[in-house]
């Protein structure tokens, strides 16, 4: 069981049957996703948004508290990207991007690879290159909101080349 979550829970004078009740998920979800046999990344986003409502704390902490290795491990990958393209520009970047090697490189990791390579190459009006044509068709089953999904009250439209594969992504050069 996770720790982390059960503290909570305890603090909160809460059991995994009433946290269930409170957010209104199933007893048999919750309990799958507390006990790890459900892996926080196959979750349905409006699953974590209701659990994380039941405890007053935000989407983006529930995440955190189920798999906060992955969450970091994502958010590192995405951030070393956002910095290198704000460093190199766009073209150089681009060829870069394409010349690197994906081994090692989870699902997620290399379909947001590929919508920022799209993305560049249309933006730059250069052809799509064929390096990603064996996943370029696959989409992700739920929407995946990259960084802080609050963002997008205010932006309705995120970036097409990423919407397309269910990746919620609105600004590809905020690093700092």
């Amino acid at each position: 069981m996770n720790r982390r979550i059960s503290n909570l829970l305890k603090d909160k004078n809460m059991n995994i049957r009433s946290w269930s009740q409170k957010a209104s998920v199933p007893y048999a979800t919750v309990h799958d996703l507390m006990s790890g046999k459900t892996p926080v990344g196959k979750a349905r986003y409006g699953t974590l948004h209701s659990l994380a409502l039941a405890l007053d704390i935000s989407t983006d902490e529930m995440a955190d508290l189920f798999l906060p290795a992955a969450v970091d491990t994502f958010a590192t990958f995405r951030d070393n990207l956002h910095h290198r393209l704000k460093a190199e520009g766009d073209e150089m970047f681009l060829i870069e991007l394409l010349q690197s090697d994906d081994d090692g490189l989870t699902e997620l990791e290399l379909m947001y690879k590929m919508c920022l390579a799209d993305y560049l190459c249309n933006k730059i009006g250069v052809p799509l290159c064929d390096k990603y044509d064996d996943i370029r068709g696959k989409k992700l089953a739920e929407p995946f909101y990259v960084g802080d999904s609050e963002m997008f009250e205010d932006r309705p439209e995120p970036i097409y080349e990423f919407r397309i594969h269910n990746i919620i992504e609105g600004d590809l050069y905020d690093a700092y």
